[in-house]
């Protein structure tokens, strides 16, 4: 690459020659001024500088040192340029326009390559294409496009798939990004029999969606019509000490025992017990979660190698957060009960997928009686609704984690420390369990009441 100075034949009325550059970068070569000019007089042709008298300067007011400067500049910003370049890219003549005026500041007006002309015609045609088609041709495109930027699990690739199954109706985005196309959808929601905290869950999905398009240029704005959702406050489902303790130890029956269970209300029935191995290993995994914090996610890869004497590392799942879990003598067990447990992925526990994992969790809880009755308020269709459930049908994955952080709270651990086994990052995200810790504060309270009364 050679860059080059010297003055134009032709002087101006002032007395100065305009500076011309000459630059050639892989076989591209730009000849035109650099925007300053000189008396010819003041010119060193040999050195390609200016040398004015002391205190001189040109007709725009620069030194000799500053318009020196501002050559040199010239220079070694087109050295950088080349050495960008990659496999010997050949630029045009207007990329190196525009280069050369970002090197002078002489703010030139942007002027398209040939390559960025024809990027921008064919994403308007693309754009185009796309105005013509419906939302679920848009929607593809979102799906095929973040599925694998964020690296979507099976999981969210079956929940988004579902969601957009729900745009199917919608023939353009003009129609679904509009005041009567978000009541539409909130309507067909509410329709299909959809719990409210579904439904904001789902709206969620479509801001996600709208905005994506957005960004594309599919729409100009996001709609800012969005409706108002009740929702009622969501219970935290935990086992208590004495729950998580009774279903640690529980001795779960051979296969074909019929089991004598009880209501709340201590109505007796019969169960069969089936998959009791299976069963088992549920139980384990469970409790090892209640007792270290771990997620369901994190528990399926845990690997020997994350495990030393005294505690687990693990590279949380959902937040790629480094978290160091102290074992204690009962996560410490269930991890010793295993220890010659044969898996070629090297995992430490028999961990199941997530479905199966839920659906044996729940006879599970039942066999063990864990059937205090639950009271759980929600909104459905726009009614409020109030169902009674024994604890055994609400119990899911994520219990194990809210039955750790609830005990570990409960038993007195600054939150600051269990914040550091959870991977919890603000005390905002514990607000969930404050409500709990409150009726375990009460609760101890009467028994120190009671303790009071017995000593009258």
């Amino acid at each position: 690459m050679k860059v080059q100075f010297y003055l134009a034949p032709k002087v101006h009325n002032d007395g100065e020659a305009p500076i011309r550059v000459s630059v050639s970068v892989h076989g591209t070569r730009l000849l035109t001024t650099c925007g300053e000019s000189v008396k010819p007089e003041f010119w060193d042709d040999a050195a390609k500088k200016a040398k004015f008298p002391k205190g001189g300067t040109n007709s725009h007011g620069l030194t000799d040192k500053q318009l020196n400067a501002l050559l040199h500049k010239i220079e070694a910003d087109f050295d950088s340029y080349e050495a960008g370049l990659q496999g010997g890219y050949k630029p045009t003549i207007e990329e190196l326009r525009d280069k050369l005026a970002e090197s002078t500041g002489t703010g030139r007006k942007k002027i398209d390559s040939k390559r960025e002309k024809a990027e921008k015609i064919a994403l308007a045609k693309e754009k185009e294409i796309l105005r013509l088609k419906r939302v679920s041709d848009y929607y593809q495109k979102f799906f095929t496009e973040s599925s694998v930027k964020k690296s979507w699990s099976d999981g969210t690739i079956k929940k988004m798939a579902s969601f957009g199954q729900k745009l199917a109706d919608f023939d353009s985005l003009t129609d679904l990004n509009s005041e009567d196309g978000i009541k539409k959808f909130h309507a067909k929601l509410k329709d299909s029999g959809l719990a409210n905290r579904t439904i904001e869950k789902q709206f969620k999905l479509l801001k996600w969606f709208l905005r994506w398009c957005e960004d594309k240029g599919f729409i100009d704005k996001v709609c800012n019509f969005w409706p108002t959702i009740k929702i009622a406050p969501k219970d935290v489902i935990f086992l208590t000490p004495q729950e998580l303790m009774k279903l640690y130890s529980f001795q779960i029956p051979d296969n074909g025992t019929k089991v004598t269970l009880h209501t709340a209300e201590g109505v007796a029935y019969e169960k069969v017990v089936e998959d009791a191995g299976a069963l088992e290993r549920v139980r384990d995994v469970f409790c090892f979660c209640a007792f270290s914090s771990l997620r369901y996610s994190d528990v399926a890869k845990l690997r020997y190698s994350d495990i030393a004497e005294d505690g687990i590392k693990v590279i949380q799942a959902k937040t790629d957060k480094l978290v160091r879990i102290e074992l204690n003598q009962y996560s410490k067990a269930i991890l010793d009960k295993y220890a010659n447990f044969k898996n070629p992925f090297g995992l430490a526990l028999p961990v199941i997928s997530n479905q199966k994992y839920n659906a044996y969790l729940k006879p599970l809880c039942e066999l063990a009686e864990i059937n205090t009755l639950i009271s759980q308020t929600y909104y459905r269709a726009g009614k409020k609704v109030t169902e009674v459930q024994p604890k055994f049908r609400l119990v899911g994955t994520h219990t194990a984690r809210r039955t750790f952080v609830v005990n570990a709270l409960s038993s007195g651990i600054p939150a600051e420390v269990v914040m550091r086994w959870t991977g919890h990052s603000d005390f905002q995200s514990m607000k969930p369990y404050v409500g709990i810790l409150d009726s375990v504060k009460a609760a101890s309270m009467q028994k120190f009441n009671d303790f009071l009364e017995g000593e009258k």
